[in-house]
């Protein structure tokens, strides 16, 4: 017999789709999850981000069981309830009677802002210097500076009116040309020729210091 579980399913904050609460079927021992017509396989190097991926289009996703305080969102603000599900989650997880027929919930974050600037400092940490290995430091860089740009258009679209739809205004805002160069000092003093030495892990933590440092201004401007 199948175990199954009311889990909360969130997509990666790089796709749109909205998240859902549902019966999934656990299947060897967590590491397969199926969720309607989906099977999702447990990541190899999951993070506080993203655990499991589709199987078919390789979308990676959080999904975790619910909480009774509805602390489960990575990045959405809202996630629908199947039907089938719907008075369970209520009753029985949230311990929320009066809220039996909603069919749609306002999720709490599960982290912080200030947590959630860490991770997402140490994440692209390590996109940015698996880029400067595999191809080069200008490209690195610019994923940084693209990142930021994503971020910022996303915090502040409201107030970027049509005249002044130009980016760059807030990239200059809030990461100045020092950011830049201490990024561009961290990886080209990296030592690339010794892998198994420490230095991977100090130079990274310089970068996610800097990093860190940048989102934490883009947060307090909001």
């Amino acid at each position: 017999m199948n175990l199954t579980k009311i889990m909360w399913i969130e997509p990666s904050h790089c796709h749109s789709e909205s998240a859902r609460i549902g019966r999934v079927k656990v299947l060897e021992d967590g590491n397969v999850l199926q969720y309607r017509e989906k099977i999702f396989y447990q990541l190899k190097k999951k993070n506080l981000e993203v655990n499991y991926y589709d199987a078919n289009i390789k979308n990676k996703y959080w999904i975790s069981e619910c909480s009774q305080n509805g602390s489960d969102a990575i990045y959405v603000i809202k996630a629908e309830i199947d039907d089938d599900v719907r008075e369970e989650y209520w009753l029985q997880i949230r311990k929320l009677n009066k809220y039996k027929n909603n069919s749609a919930c306002i999720p709490h974050m599960k982290y912080s802002e200030e947590e959630m600037n860490r991770i997402h400092a140490e994440r692209i940490a390590n996109e940015t210097f698996s880029l400067a290995e595999k191809y080069s430091l200008d490209t690195a860089i610019e994923s940084v500076i693209v990142d930021l740009e994503l971020r910022l258009i996303k915090e502040n679209y409201k107030k970027l009116n049509p005249k002044n739809r130009a980016i760059e205004n807030l990239v200059n805002k809030y990461i100045s040309k020092k950011d830049v160069e201490k990024i561009k000092n961290i990886i080209q003093t990296s030592d690339w020729a010794n892998p198994q030495t420490m230095w991977w892990y100090d130079n990274k933590e310089d970068l996610v210091t800097v990093l860190f440092n940048v989102f934490s201004k883009v947060s307090s401007k909001k």
